[in-house]
């Protein structure tokens, strides 16, 4: 067979396709990108050369059943010739996602490509005997699913938090050993003030009017 002849019968075989299949989308482009690609592969791997300007006669019709966004990856299905005709059945099918998201900031988008419109902790605050890994474990109840503790970071223990008081490690010395002990002694005294003023509020009282 010549090679024109192989052309030729590629090109044929690839215009007489009617149905639908699935593609890996990548994370990245768009949907309407990766159907722009594949649609490029096949009509070059068939010799078929596109005219954009003459869109009333595509050269290959191809969509897809459904927009994944840039930032997701996953299935696409497309419609290729006359199946492109039975996507709009594949809109109410079901789907599944498995996901992983960020709690503690929200997007106009809701997703990572939008601005951030708002941000909230969600860092749990618990007393003595609470284990966090049993909340994420709850958690996972709750959505029907299951969930465990990948990570977790104590940001916060008594007065002292990681942010202001810990030290790192660069700065485990003496002297910086020094300055954390006084500051803390401070922090500890103000912090038990506090506990008692809370605990014995009509005492604290009385002595105020005793002063007076």
């Amino acid at each position: 067979m010549a090679a024109g002849s192989g052309s030729i019968a590629l090109a044929e075989k690839l215009q007489s396709l009617n149905g639908l299949f699935a593609i890996h989308k990548k994370k990245g482009p768009t949907s309407a990108d990766v159907l722009n690609i594949l649609k490029t592969k096949l009509l070059k791997e068939a010799g078929i050369k596109q005219h954009p300007k003459k869109r009333k006669r595509q050269a290959l019709k191809l969509g897809h059943g459904g927009t994944l966004d840039s930032a997701a990856s996953g299935v696409l299905v497309v419609g290729i010739g006359k199946g492109t005709k039975m996507l709009s059945g594949m809109l109410s099918c079901s789907k599944k996602y498995t996901t992983v998201g960020e709690l503690g900031k929200a997007t106009d988008t809701f997703d990572a490509l939008g601005m951030v419109t708002e941000e909230q902790s969600y860092d749990v605050e618990c007393g003595g005997g609470f284990y966090v890994r049993s909340l994420v474990n709850d958690l996972g109840k709750e959505l029907s699913s299951c969930a465990h503790v990948k990570e977790l970071i104590r940001t916060k223990q008594g007065p002292f938090t990681l942010d202001e008081h810990a030290l790192q490690e660069e700065k485990w010395t003496i002297d910086e050993v020094v300055k954390a002990i006084e500051s803390c002694t401070e922090l500890v005294s103000s912090e038990a003030a506090c506990k008692q003023l809370k605990m014995n509020p009509q005492e604290n009282t009385e002595q105020v009017k005793e002063a007076d």
